[in-house]
């Protein structure tokens, strides 16, 4: 499977979705990050940087060669982005989903629309474009209808539109953030962080991290089952 994240405005959470969605659930898959200013992309390691303007045709072989592939298309290379896909103008095609996440902010929903606008006019099917509401508070699951109603009013005819494609805003991500650790690493950590904090010999720091990685173990499970039921339904379609 082939994915592209985008959206033309930033802050939208792509490469958390990349990196905690993703690819714990596509091993195999080669990661590309089309980012020039977004240092946060260092968080998958595995992760080739590209620039759109210069690389693209790079992007092309890819695309061409691998059988499971992510891009993480960030909003500074989404212009280039756009004009290379319109010289290449098949190459959008032989993406088998595009997910295009989606904070509750006006301003990033008027932008997602613009971005769904951007992949109809290149010719992309309604069928492999997938609204993610992305950065949900707990509280307000049940109102993502409510809450995003004149962007899913302007983009169902164009996109896959289902609140049930929404990821919630757990803590464990900020603290995961930064480094490689991802939910998935952390729900399968079995060390018993708490007895590690108690010892009385640690360093200030090591009680710290010990006390953190206690959180997380505690934090997982439930992100670990938001994001499962997210993929599964995701590729279900």
């Amino acid at each position: 499977m082939k994915v592209l994240v985008a959206n033309v405005s930033g802050n939208m959470g792509k490469t958390t979705i990349v990196k905690h969605l993703l690819c714990p659930r596509m091993q195999d898959a080669k990661v590309i990050c089309l980012e020039s200013i977004n240092s946060g992309t260092d968080e998958i390691p595995s992760a080739i940087h590209m620039n759109a303007e210069d690389e693209f045709r790079n992007l092309v072989d890819v695309l061409a060669i691998e059988d499971d592939l992510i891009v993480d298309l960030g909003s500074s290379e989404s212009k280039q982005m756009i004009r290379k896909l319109k010289e290449y103008e098949s190459s959008i095609h032989d993406f088998d989903i595009i997910v295009v996440p989606v904070v509750p902010d006006h301003k990033a929903q008027e932008d997602t629309v613009t971005t769904i606008l951007t992949l109809n006019s290149l010719g992309v099917q309604r069928e492999k474009i997938f609204v993610l509401f992305n950065k949900i508070a707990v509280h307000q699951a049940g109102k993502v209808s409510d809450l995003f109603a004149p962007m899913i009013q302007s983009v169902r005819d164009m996109a896959i539109v289902d609140t049930n494609l929404s990821i919630f805003q757990y803590e464990i991500y900020d603290a995961l953030k930064s480094e490689p650790t991802t939910v998935n690493d952390a729900a399968r950590d079995n060390k018993d962080w708490k007895a590690v904090a108690r010892n009385p010999q640690l360093e200030s720091d090591e009680r710290i991290d010990a006390l953190q990685r206690n959180r997380n173990q505690k934090a997982a499970p439930a992100a670990l089952r938001n994001l499962d039921s997210v993929f599964d339904l995701l590729v279900s379609y």
